[in-house]
């Protein structure tokens, strides 16, 4: 009966996608854990959800895109100190500050992050060069079939839906015959696990925001110096727009960042 409704759901979203391109028409809601130091193996989480249509998605933190909603109409201090309050309330501590927006007509993905300022780089959509395994297990009440890829100095084994026809998932993951239910490293240094789905008709479409435009290149060598040498980053954006951001800070993380700084290098 699941998985009926399911069908009923992409048939009729994919009839109403024809008119709204940058409508979604479900989303999927996943668990993200990821360790900020691979030393004392401490992980933070962060919901995550994933628009879909059949052009587009996006994949993105809920608090965040909270937040980012609720900013569009602040003007004082007051006013996003308020919005602050709220996001903090409904999710606790924010732990993930990216989008990844996937078109598939262009072959385009669009890579958003807020640090210091907010920074966006494209890349054509990357093609995984996927190893289907025979292992099967069940997420959901959804058989999945296993599948490993190695990318950006990462090896990751993905579990996905053949019943559910959408040949996307959660951050960059793409092209199985079916949707990514559960990714994760083989060091499990990041996670992403699915918690449910429901319909939704929500814009397909980043925040409208002043972005830094950059290269993947340079935003991942950035993103690691963050992690390594928080002062040196905070002086190094306060340099570049002409302020001074905060004061010394003590270094608290310690890893790496998704895709691995030293692949840049080969």
């Amino acid at each position: 009966m699941k998985h009926c409704i399911l069908f009923l759901l992409l048939a009729v979203s994919s009839i109403a996608c024809m008119a709204a391109d940058d409508n979604a028409n479900y989303e999927f809601i996943y668990r993200l854990t990821y360790q900020i130091d691979t030393i004392k193996q401490r992980s933070v989480e962060a919901l995550m959800s994933l628009r879909v249509n059949d052009h587009k998605s996006m994949f993105y933190p809920q608090a965040e895109f909270l937040r980012d909603s609720l900013l569009q109409n602040v003007s004082s201090p007051e006013e996003r100190k308020a919005v602050n309050d709220t996001v903090r309330a409904q999710y606790g501590k924010a732990n993930a500050f990216y989008y990844v927006m996937k078109d598939f007509d262009k072959k385009q993905l669009t890579y958003t992050s807020s640090m210091a300022q907010s920074f966006k780089y494209t890349e054509p959509i990357p093609e995984f060069e996927w190893t289907f395994k025979d292992e099967k297990k069940t997420i959901d009440s959804y058989e999945c079939q296993k599948a490993v890829c190695t990318y950006m100095g990462r090896t990751y084994e993905v579990w996905f839906a053949p019943d559910i026809p959408v040949s996307d998932g959660p951050w960059k993951f793409n092209g199985l015959p079916g949707l990514v239910l559960e990714a994760y490293d083989l060091s499990r240094h990041y996670l992403f696990e699915y918690l449910g789905m429901r319909p939704c008709t929500g814009k397909i479409a980043l925040p409208d925001k002043d972005y830094v435009k950059t290269t993947k290149k340079d935003f991942i060598n950035m993103e690691q110096s963050s992690i390594d040498d928080p002062n040196a980053f905070l002086t190094n954006m306060g340099n570049a727009i002409g302020i001074k951001l905060g004061t010394k800070v003590p270094k608290h993380y310690f890893y790496a960042t998704m895709e691995r700084v030293e692949v840049l290098k080969k």
